[in-house]
């Protein structure tokens, strides 16, 4: 049984997230893994996002300063 802590923002890959975000809004397409809990790794399989006119990005650590960051 893993005891990883999804609540902690150290629990996102913040890379991914911001280099999706930028896609996104360069009204690209995007590949986004799908994570099984199961066997707490990222699957093989992704899900294809097309580009949109919106994008809603939140979550209690939408601003939280990430490390090194100025």
């Amino acid at each position: 049984v893993s005891e990883y802590n999804f609540d902690s923002p150290d629990a996102f890959d913040w890379d991914l997230i911001v280099d999706t975000l930028k896609r996104l809004k360069a009204k690209k397409s995007v590949s986004l893994p799908i994570y099984d809990y199961t066997i707490n790794a990222r699957k093989e399989e992704t899900i294809q996002i097309e580009r949109g006119d919106v994008v809603m990005f939140e979550g209690l650590y939408t601003f939280y300063p990430m490390k090194g960051a100025n």
